[in-house]
């Protein structure tokens, strides 16, 4: 077994990052104090403060905040539609918006679609599904064929367009 050092979880042997709060489970990686550590929690339910229920965990690089979604079955990840480009003004609809937001993320800069993937789980098992975006959807490096579901583990890569994230399940 091996102790975190962030959040002191006793981790299954082998594992890279912590099954609890997925920091990097090496000795000599700084942490961040806690004061710049925020987490941004969506769908928070009672189930999942009694530990019923699976979450999703998502670390943005180069972002000092981890996004973990609870009870959410399946959840479309992409941007608002309201940007200006070039300009213009995009459109934008009562139902445009995403269920997650990653605007705050720089998501316009880095070619998310407003509606990119969605992400699903269900009994503990999650997939990410490319709706077709413009910019692809990879795992792991690998570029996801539209409407194809990709199992996802523990530690997956996942790239929106350029915008990059660690996945967890929990």
């Amino acid at each position: 077994m091996t102790l975190c050092n962030h959040c002191s979880h006793d981790n299954r042997a082998g594992m890279m990052f912590c099954e609890e709060c997925g920091r990097e489970l090496r000795d000599d990686v700084p942490r961040a104090p806690l004061s710049t550590y925020r987490l941004v929690e969506i769908g928070r339910t009672d189930a999942a403060e009694d530990g019923k229920s699976a979450s999703i965990t998502l670390r943005l690089r180069g972002a000092a905040e981890t996004i973990i979604l609870y009870n959410m079955a399946r959840i479309v990840l992409g941007r608002e539609g309201k940007v200006a480009t070039k300009g213009r003004q995009d459109p934008v609809t009562p139902s445009s918006a995403p269920d997650l937001d990653l605007t705050p993320y720089g998501a316009v800069e880095k070619g998310v679609s407003r509606y990119h993937a969605t992400l699903e789980l269900e009994s503990g098992q999650a997939t990410l599904v490319d709706e077709h975006s413009a910019n692809g959807t990879f795992v792991n490096g690998q570029r996801l064929n539209p409407h194809k579901p990709m199992t996802l583990h523990n530690g997956d890569e996942i790239r929106l367009g350029s915008l990059v994230a660690t996945l967890f399940v929990t």
